[in-house]
């Protein structure tokens, strides 16, 4: 009897070094690192609020921050309350929905949200959907993608530098003429703006989450020290 076509096909070289291929295009921490990440020694740890938009993909930032040294509270979006939110950097996080559907209570709620950590230039990372409402309250426009980005791993020009990340998006901005004090950068080929940077806010349309990303841990890292500068 023949033995099992599986544990022959795990034992082959060449499948071996397929897959080691394959994965070093992946996400570092996921596949490679999750301890040794603390941040530097600081009086306290700090602290993160994570606005959930109804997607599930906000627990993998989690572990990536707590794993970081960081002290995360989730809170769903209807619950929110700026005023009670004494995080050092509020998180507003991706999920389902059309960012211009102001008849949404989410959509709307979101927008309320993010127009007031504006307003009081408390320090902001939005992500997917959270980069759309950060982009519309911005002045940019939001359209729907003629073919979405579902699990798509891009590389792009991270403010002079190339990442290779994963989007899962089917909306976008548009660049347009509005640019104002940000910096922005597009999807290679189109005006579709994915990173965004301000005065203590930023966005990524990607996800730096995702185990598409293949620097993501650092790139958060990055980005919150740069919010906290």
């Amino acid at each position: 009897m023949p033995p099992p076509l599986l544990p022959r096909l795990a034992i082959d070289d060449d499948i071996i070094e397929g897959l080691l291929a394959r994965n070093e295009g992946l996400s570092h921490f996921w596949f490679f690192r999750q301890g040794g990440q603390q941040q530097a020694a600081q009086a306290r740890p700090l602290r993160l609020t994570l606005i959930h938009n109804e997607g599930d993909f906000i627990y993998m930032p989690r572990h990536i921050l707590q794993a970081l040294g960081m002290r995360t509270v989730i809170v769903p979006w209807c619950r929110y309350e700026i005023d009670r939110d004494d995080a050092d950097i509020t998180l507003v996080g991706p999920g389902p929905g059309n960012p211009n559907d102001d008849h949404s209570p989410k959509i709307a709620g979101n927008m309320t949200i993010v127009q007031g950590l504006l307003q009081r230039r408390r320090p902001t990372l939005c992500i997917c959907l959270g980069h759309q409402i950060l982009c519309r309250a911005l002045g940019f426009a939001v359209e729907k993608r003629r073919v979405p980005l579902q699990g798509s791993q891009e590389e792009i020009d991270l403010f002079g530098r190339k990442e290779k990340v994963g989007f899962y998006n089917t909306f976008a901005a548009k660049k347009g003429e509005t640019t104002g004090e940000f910096a922005v950068s597009v999807l290679p080929g189109s005006d579709e703006v994915i990173t965004i940077r301000g005065d203590r806010f930023s966005g990524f349309q990607f996800h730096p989450e995702s185990i598409l990303s293949r620097n993501g841990c650092d790139i958060l890292r990055e980005e919150i020290g740069r919010l906290l500068r």
